[in-house]
């Protein structure tokens, strides 16, 4: 069994990163996962927005890939196609490793304004 990666370890008590893929192809879905199935990272799909900002709510996602053209077309796209396995787990630790230090640094401001007052 591999050791998990620092990203991992940090991602939680279990060292589950939740990863959400928004896209209405099947194949890029199942690209993605049989790159990060062996992996600690959970990998959810979302067909649409809808779809995609009902997950959001529900689950604290930190990072999310989506496809270019997906309505209403305001997205970025990052990964070329066909997705190569470097590529997509480079991109998504840097992802996480952003999320991870904003929501650690707004923890940290809210306990220091709570310990000032």
């Amino acid at each position: 069994m591999r050791k998990p990666s620092a990203v991992e370890k940090q991602a939680g008590a279990a060292g589950t990163l939740k990863v959400l893929y928004a896209s209405p192809t099947d194949e890029d879905h199942l690209s993605l996962q049989a790159i990060v199935g062996h992996s600690r990272w959970m990998l959810f799909r979302a067909r649409d927005l809808g779809s995609t900002l009902t997950l959001l709510r529900e689950h604290e996602i930190a990072v999310l890939l989506c496809e270019r053209d997906l309505l209403p077309g305001t997205w970025t796209d990052v990964l070329a196609k066909p997705f190569d396995h470097i590529e997509v787990v480079r991109s998504v630790k840097s992802a996480w490793q952003h999320w991870y230090d904003r929501s650690h640094l707004r923890a940290r401001a809210a306990t220091s304004m709570s310990q000032a007052s």
